[in-house]
């Protein structure tokens, strides 16, 4: 097996188990409870603040949206070079 053939498949393996989306996705939510969280400690919220929360919100939907429309691309095995 080449270099070039183990770099194409680890790119195939990374590319299946969604990795970075899945990372993404974490990332997101460690954001959005962090967010949460001060806003209701804010005693008297203004609308700045309620606007940062709101942007917050619906970048986390359209995020989740396309990660659960998305699909894993269909791996192809690498072509073997004839002798």
């Amino acid at each position: 097996m080449s270099w070039n053939d183990k770099i194409r498949e680890g790119a195939n393996t990374l590319d299946t188990l969604r990795l970075f989306p899945r990372f993404f996705i974490a990332t997101y939510i460690y954001l959005f409870h962090d967010v949460v969280q001060w806003f209701m400690v804010l005693e008297n919220p203004n609308t700045q603040q309620a606007g940062l929360v709101s942007i917050v919100v619906g970048a986390g939907a359209a995020w989740f949206g396309l990660y659960v429309n998305s699909t894993a691309s269909p791996s192809k095995p690498p072509k073997k070079e004839s002798e």
